[in-house]
């Protein structure tokens, strides 16, 4: 099954007022937007599928910037897709860190369709699979697990609580799945269990 970009939840954090944000909502898309981070545990609880990042500007309340956002996105909530959202050039320490820990980067003088293709792109790679993928970069999830994660089924509180001592992203994954916002039960629960 195809997931609609436009049913995704798309977070711009940029310090400007970005004029595209509007376009975006007027063709449907599901967009917010936040000046800065005021905390980074909200940024990983997986309410937005999409993360666009600026590079300068923001990250400034944990003495750096968006690239060491960038970084705690990643490794904190692998499943939420981030890109790279800036005008000015990158160093080579800084195209590094985006290499590694961004799925995509952008500049701001893009066109709105440019920024749709970003979105659709993201949207045509999701699936059952792709989520499972995910979390097992981080732990081994028996065939049971994977049986309900295809069928848009919740893992129980005690199998969550094992994953979170047992992986780094576990503890997010746990706080996530409380919450019933991860894309692992979001997704599924709205187009009721996806297949590749």
């Amino acid at each position: 099954m195809k997931i609609d970009a436009k049913k995704l939840r798309i977070l711009f954090v940029d310090d400007e007022h970005l004029e595209i944000i509007s376009s975006l909502k007027h063709e449907g898309y599901d967009v917010e937007h936040w000046h800065d981070v005021d905390n980074l545990d909200n940024l990983c609880d997986g309410r937005h599928q999409i993360i666009l990042l600026d590079v300068r500007g923001i990250g400034g309340k944990y003495g750096g910037n968006g690239l060491d956002v960038l970084k705690y996105v990643s490794t904190h909530n692998p499943l939420i897709f981030t890109c790279i959202f800036s005008a000015k050039p990158f160093t080579g320490e800084e195209a590094e860190i985006i290499r590694r820990h961004a799925g995509r980067s952008i500049t701001k003088d893009c066109t709105l369709y440019e920024l749709i293709e970003v979105f659709e792109a993201y949207a045509s790679t999701l699936s059952d699979k792709k989520v499972i993928d995910a979390i097992e970069k981080e732990f081994t999830l028996g065939w049971l697990d994977k049986w309900k994660l295809k069928r848009g089924r919740q893992l129980t509180q005690d199998r969550l609580i094992k994953i979170s001592k047992s992986s780094s992203i576990g503890v997010d994954a746990l706080k996530i799945a409380s919450n019933m916002t991860s894309i692992a039960v979001v997704l599924f629960k709205i187009f009721g269990g996806i297949s590749s």
